[in-house]
Parts: structure tokens; C-alpha cells; sequence
């Protein structure tokens, strides 16, 4: 009885602990100075799966594109085609208190979210700058801006790393500046995309390689939050986006690996209870027998 007990508790805490394990790797991200492009033009709505947004260089030029890893062989497609679809399995209610209210939403409120841990049927969008041929461009790494924003409702990024810490904003549309982030060579990082409206949003976004001769792109995201992405696909930034000029903050280093917040630390954090309850039924059988062999 005792051995089958600690087995199954054994076997309960190891499956359960590793569920995190695999976020992480999704994490561990190799790129290839290969990898295809797809035809500009080739429209690509993206509702569920990963991909990053990130420099990519080739044949000598360097442009923003977005890195389709959805499916086994990645792709990388130019912004303009590419159309994030977020459907009502984004929803999530914002927390009590008032620790989220840079997002322009109150506590309670139904708000939809691109999140920081990659969930079924919503996309998970991150940013990275981990093209090999990116290293040699850059001698410390890329600074990332938020240039503006167009859409109903509100717009905001943070990155929060579980447990009890506070959430960290990065961008928010409320803020009427450009908004920059550092990011080093060979990173890869994900965070919290949370919109208060549904409709079309387009987030304007400014890249600068950080080398001996700074190099800037620009570029522009389009999400169809709870919308026909399809209807969406037509939709383009114009105007003038928000110039660097205007941000006199630093730019706000960000992690090179994201936490999964929150599931990795509620996994964990179930892990770590299947072991205890385990310890204390194998203790007790334990008692239970020698008790049963004394009375004998």
C-alpha cells in the first residue's frame, strides 16, 4: 500500500510540475538565417498559435516582419498582411483593486487580452531579436517603441512575473508619447496585449538597431478584437506616427525570457501541493501498518 501511494503521488507531482517546463521551451527559440518569406501580399489572419515581431534581415536589407511559428515550419510574413484575430476566448475579467487601471478599464471589467502565457484559440504575440544575421547589425541590442495607437477604447502592454509582484507597464495609448523598450541580442519575449473595446486596432511600432550606425524601421500591427478580421485586412496606418523626439523617458529594458504568468506558478504552485499531500498519506498508511502489526 505504501509503495503504491508514493508512486502515484510521485508520478501526479512530476507530470504536474512539468506542464510549466514546456512553456518554457516554447521559450527556447532557434532561428535560421534560411527561414522562408512569404510573398508580400499573402494575407494571414492569425487567431490562435505563436509568433514574434522582430528585425529580420536579408539579402543585405533589413525590415520589421512577423515570424509565423503556428505551424511546424516557421515563416516569416510582412506586417501588413498579417491580421490578429481575437475572439470572445480572449475575455478576461481585470482583477480587484486598482493595480490594473493603466489600462483604462476598471476592476470587473470584461477586457480582451493577448496574455504574457500562450493559451488555446487566442494568439500569442511576443517580440524577438534573435535573427543570426541581426548580431552582426547590432552591437547591443534593439530598442522597441510604441508609436501610437488607432482603434476604440484603450490600448496597453505589461509584463508581470507571477506570485504576488505588480504588473509593469510598458506602453499605453493613454500616454500621448512614443514609449520605447530595450530589448538585447538574441531575446525572445512575451507580455500582456490588453484592448478595452472591440473593433480594429492598428499599434504603430518603431525599431532601432542599437550599433555602431543606428538603423530605424517602422511598421504598424492590425488586431481585429472581436470583429470579421477578414473585413479588417483592409485597414492601413496613415498619418504620422508618434516621433522618438517626443519620449524623453529611457528606454525600459524588458526580460530576455518571460515568465508564464500566471499558469506556470499556479502549476508549480499545485505541484508542490500534490508532494505534500503525498508525504502525509504515505506517513499515515505507514503509522496505520505498524499500528496493525503491534496490535497483532
Amino acid at each position: 500500500m505504501k509503495r503504491k501511494l508514493l508512486l502515484i503521488f510521485t508520478a501526479l507531482a512530476l507530470s504536474v510540475a512539468n506542464l510549466p517546463l514546456a512553456q518554457a521551451d516554447e521559450l527556447d527559440q532557434i532561428i535560421s538565417e534560411d527561414e522562408q518569406v512569404a510573398p508580400l501580399g499573402e494575407n494571414k489572419v492569425f487567431a490562435a498559435g505563436h509568433a514574434d515581431m522582430g528585425v529580420r534581415v536579408q539579402g543585405g536589407s533589413a525590415q520589421i516582419m512577423v515570424r509565423d511559428d503556428s505551424q511546424d515550419v516557421p515563416v516569416w510574413r510582412h506586417p501588413q498582411d498579417v491580421t490578429f484575430a481575437l475572439s470572445d476566448k480572449a475575455l478576461q475579467n481585470l482583477p480587484a483593486g486598482t493595480e490594473y487601471d493603466f489600462t483604462g478599464a476598471s476592476a470587473g471589467q470584461r477586457v480582451w487580452v493577448i496574455p504574457q502565457a500562450q493559451i488555446a484559440g487566442v494568439p500569442w504575440l511576443g517580440w524577438s531579436s534573435g535573427d543570426p544575421a541581426l548580431a552582426k547589425e547590432a552591437a547591443r541590442g534593439v530598442t522597441i517603441e510604441y508609436c501610437g495607437h488607432k482603434g476604440p477604447g484603450q490600448f496597453s502592454v505589461f509584463e508581470q512575473d507571477g506570485g504576488f509582484s505588480k504588473p509593469r507597464l510598458l506602453w499605453s495609448s493613454q500616454k500621448n508619447k512614443a514609449q520605447p523598450i530595450f530589448t538585447e541580442i538574441g531575446s525572445h519575449a512575451h507580455a500582456n496585449w490588453v484592448f478595452t473595446k472591440p473593433g480594429v486596432h492598428l499599434v504603430a511600432i518603431r525599431m532601432r538597431v542599437e550599433g555602431p550606425k543606428p538603423k530605424t524601421y517602422e511598421t504598424f500591427l492590425r488586431f481585429a478584437v472581436q470583429t470579421d478580421p477578414l473585413a479588417a485586412a483592409g485597414q492601413r496606418w496613415t498619418g504620422k506616427m508618434l516621433d522618438s523626439s517626443t519620449s524623453k523617458e529611457p528606454a525600459r529594458p524588458v526580460a530576455s525570457r518571460t515568465k508564464s504568468f500566471p499558469y506556470g506558478y499556479a502549476v508549480l504552485g499545485c505541484g508542490v501541493v500534490v508532494v505534500v499531500v503525498g508525504v502525509f498519506l504515505y506517513v499515515r498508511a505507514s503509522r496505520k501498518e505498524r499500528q496493525r502489526a503491534e496490535e497483532r
